[in-house]
């Protein structure tokens, strides 16, 4: 079966179950027990002063004048595609895209809110029915340009299997039956499969508190009707710090991981497989010895890692709970604390001089790639570089990105000398 008919069906499957897992309501009912992250600020201002400005809290933004002034994102050339050409450019204070035809404008859209911002941003448009369209042109953070997203996402499969760009108002490009879980809080898709109509609603743009810690109404009541000094013997809320290291991964895998849900009912310290089907070595997105060959995540690598089930290493043992590296001013040290024989080795082990990035665990045993989207992914396998792999396999090793100058023959030797 070609790739592409295959994601088609995949994406017809994600309507259905958003369909059918998600209650149909008009709006978001004042009395579900969620109070928002504002709310959290009388008694946790510094947490809300990480998490406000981080990529959790702005995984999803209003295109409005503030975004538009704290980026300042340039316009973009004319770029063609489906037989016509867009543009994204500025009008009365407002991102629009227009789209012409032999030198025509046929459509202008509105950019409403942006995804992303790390590597890459995204941006929807409202269309009928209630959908909330990707546009066809993204915004590439580091490199500083719009590109076409649907062309980037194009996959160069091994053997006979391959990929071509759908067209951009596709429904996987559907942002209420796509990527929606991961940028917004307390959704709902709120689909009707008769009329193929969306009235989606959440109560918050971003990953909110509300989003690991459950609904917090409760909590900020019974903390508010204490004495001066008491805390309550009952929280009210779900308290991250007490979770065993599964719970822990398994709370930051769902957005983390290519997954399909299988219940709508999963909340923070529940089973991860017993709420999820996670895309595993079987599919076309990875290389025989498991490397990523498509956009994967990084939680599938992670169940590879040999410290997940040698130690209680979790995902907040390197990274907080805002999403920022722990260790950013040495990376080292996240390895270090547990692998402390090979600190006073660091040269002979990395075979780099120390303070160089050959030396940095990450460079060997998490390389980042670039993947569909142009989205930088590292990996979370942990595993050695193995040129031999790549010689066989056609996979990626950590010598060879780095030195791409040289053959895997070359990097298989230098390996094997050690």
């Amino acid at each position: 079966m070609a790739v592409r008919h295959r994601r088609l069906i995949t994406g017809i499957l994600l309507i259905a179950l958003a369909g059918s897992c998600t209650p149909k309501q008009e709006k978001k009912s004042d009395t579900d027990g969620f109070s928002g992250s504002a709310s959290c600020i009388e008694c946790h201002e510094r947490f809300y002063e990480l998490w406000a400005p981080s990529f959790h809290g702005k995984a999803m933004q209003p295109v409005n004048k503030d975004f538009i002034k704290e980026y300042n994102l340039p316009s973009s050339e004319p770029m063609a595609l489906e037989g016509k050409f867009y543009k994204v450019t500025y009008e009365d204070s407002a991102m629009v895209m227009l789209e012409t035809e032999n030198d025509k404008l046929i459509n202008k859209y509105e950019l409403s809110w942006s995804l992303g911002g790390r590597n890459v941003f995204c941006f929807l448009v409202p269309l009928d029915k209630g959908r909330l369209q990707t546009i066809p042109l993204a915004y590439d953070m580091n490199g500083k340009t719009w590109f076409n997203y649907p062309q980037s996402a194009v996959r160069h499969f091994l053997e006979d299997q391959y990929d071509e760009p759908l067209p951009w108002k596709d429904r996987m490009y559907t942002f209420n039956t796509g990527c929606y879980n991961c940028h917004v809080s307390q959704l709902s898709s709120n689909f009707d499969l008769a009329t193929e109509t969306y009235k989606t609603t959440w109560r918050e743009a971003g990953i909110n508190c509300e989003t690991c810690h459950g609904p917090s109404a409760e909590h900020v009541r019974v903390c508010r009707e204490a004495e001066e000094g008491e805390v309550p013997e009952d929280l009210k809320i779900i308290i991250t710090s007490r979770f065993t290291p599964e719970q822990q991964n398994a709370s930051c895998a769902p957005c983390h991981a290519k997954v399909t849900p299988i219940t709508a009912s999963y909340i923070p310290g529940d089973r991860f497989f017993d709420n999820f089907n996670i895309t595993t070595l079987e599919d076309p997105d990875f290389y025989p010895d498991g490397r990523d060959l498509g956009e994967n995540y990084t939680h599938t690598g992670w169940m590879m890692n040999p410290c997940l089930n040698s130690s209680d290493i979790n995902c907040v043992t390197c990274h907080t709970s805002s999403g920022r590296n722990r260790f950013s001013d040495n990376p080292n040290q996240a390895c270090t604390t547990c692998h402390t024989d090979k600190k006073e080795i660091l040269e002979e082990h990395t075979m780099h001089e120390p303070g160089t990035p050959g030396s940095e665990c990450v460079s060997c045993h998490a390389p980042t790639r670039e993947f569909v989207g142009r989205f930088l992914r590292s990996d979370h396998s942990f595993r050695p570089p193995m040129p031999a792999a790549t010689i066989k396999f056609g996979s990626p090793n950590a010598c060879n990105i780095c030195h791409d100058d040289k053959s895997p023959e070359w990097a298989d030797q230098i390996v094997r000398q050690r």
